[in-house]
């Protein structure tokens, strides 16, 4: 198995019963941003506790630098930056989060093959169209392992 050793990793994902939590106040503060954004897709991370479930405490926005409906990206430094910030006040980095406003939850190509670069993220696909939101949680372990569907409680 592919193994991530880094210092923006707090453990090894390993696959089997993956939870993420996430409360209703944080999950608010993410459909504030998406609602904001619309229809561009709106980006962030997700940082927290990790002990045997990965609960979303606090998420940071960053800023969708291709700012265009069907993609995103964000600038490397700031992803860093604020995984650093987050750090110092004691939380776990968890992932990062995103919106699709074409209605899907799945993880598109570009997704997936950003995916690739950090093994065990999680990422939180939010579908939002104007009065419908879908959303799902996927992590790729590995290179060699196929995408994953995370629970979320």
């Amino acid at each position: 198995m592919f193994r991530v050793n880094s210092s923006i990793f707090s453990d090894i994902l390993t696959g089997k019963n993956i939870v993420l939590k996430i409360d209703n106040i944080v999950f608010e503060k993410i459909l504030r941003h998406i609602r904001e954004e619309y229809p561009n897709e709106a980006c962030g991370i997700m940082v927290g506790d990790i002990d045997g479930l990965y609960i979303v405490r606090e998420v940071y926005r960053l800023k969708n630098i291709l700012n265009i409906k069907y993609r995103f990206w964000f600038d490397v430094h700031e992803w860093i930056e604020k995984i650093t910030y987050a750090r110092k006040k004691g939380y776990k980095y968890i992932g990062v989060y995103h919106s699709h406003s074409n209605g899907s939850i799945l993880p598109s190509l570009s997704d997936s093959e950003r995916m690739l670069e950090c093994p065990g993220e999680i990422w939180l696909i939010i579908s939002y169209n104007i009065g419908n939101i879908r959303y799902a949680a996927w992590t790729i372990l590995g290179y060699e392992l196929g995408l994953t569907k995370i629970n979320i409680v």
